[in-house]
């Protein structure tokens, strides 16, 4: 299998500023030394505003005000079906994080575990967690599972970055 291009899945929802750096950090190292183009959920995602943010207070509204109904339709008809189809068009999935609250996090972040489980459990594409953090009791061991059952955990990203150049067979191509 031939990784051309990697979801950049992350929590979003709970977060003072969902597109903290890492998803532009790595997708610009990935595309300038491997040739893989990065689907971010941030930059691709539906808006009920101008970025992501308003989605958040959007929920947030719905939720405070038990509007149930129209926060089921916003998720699973708006939101669910791009983060979907992204995770469907990419070859595997790729996260980071640099400390042991944002794995905590992550790990239960309900949209992360939705859409890992669809790539490893439905496709069986591969999962990569690349964890700065040195503290890995904090996550859901099922969402470590996840990562385990198709992929691996990283320490670094070098670490990363050393798997894929060393799984690569053809120029700016990783294969498995």
């Amino acid at each position: 299998m031939k990784i051309k291009t990697v979801y950049l899945v992350g929590a979003i929802e709970f977060l003072e500023n969902p597109d903290s750096g890492w998803r532009y950090d790595i997708s610009k190292e990935l595309e300038s030394r491997f040739g893989i183009i990065s689907i971010n959920p941030i930059t691709i995602s539906f808006l009920v505003g101008k970025d992501i943010t308003d989605n958040m207070k959007y929920a947030e509204q719905l939720k405070r005000k038990w509007r149930l109904i129209e926060l089921n339709q916003f998720i699973n008809s708006k939101i669910w079906p791009v983060n979907a189809k992204s995770v469907d068009d990419a070859d595997a999935i790729v996260t980071v994080v640099r400390t042991a609250e944002e794995l905590k996090h992550l790990s239960n972040s309900g949209g992360t575990i939705r859409e890992l489980s669809r790539a490893v459990d439905q496709y069986g594409k591969p999962a990569f967690l690349i964890c700065e953090c040195d503290d890995l009791t904090v996550a859901n061991t099922h969402f470590l599972g996840l990562f385990l059952k198709m992929g691996c955990i990283f320490k670094s990203k070098d670490e990363f970055f050393k798997f894929l150049s060393l799984n690569e067979k053809l120029p700016k191509q990783i294969t498995f």
